[in-house]
């Protein structure tokens, strides 16, 4: 539907809409990732973590950080995703 004065909008094509659930998709898995390091982490601190056998609360410790920092560069990189969508919705919106 047009309004009169503005031009007709075109579609939004099929890759573009890629590009957005890639990037949502991305940071979501960041956003998650990093909730369950977080989890991890306060039940470590807690002592109501059940370390494996074999295993020190520092090394799983250790392992809940990396998983956390892995997390944050999810997120950020799922954000740079966005950004890039969002330019190329402008790009082809001219």
């Amino acid at each position: 539907m047009t309004t009169p004065g503005h031009p007709p909008q075109r579609s939004v094509h099929l890759s573009d809409r890629l590009w957005d659930v890639a990037a949502v998709l991305v940071a979501a898995t960041g956003v998650a990732l990093f909730a369950v390091a977080r989890r991890a982490l306060t039940a470590l601190s807690a002592g109501t973590y059940d370390v494996p056998e074999g295993m020190t609360a520092l090394s799983r410790a250790d392992l809940h950080v990396a998983q956390s920092r892995f997390a944050i560069w999810l997120v950020t990189v799922g954000v740079l995703l966005g950004v890039v969508a969002a330019l190329r919705h402008r790009t082809r919106a001219r």
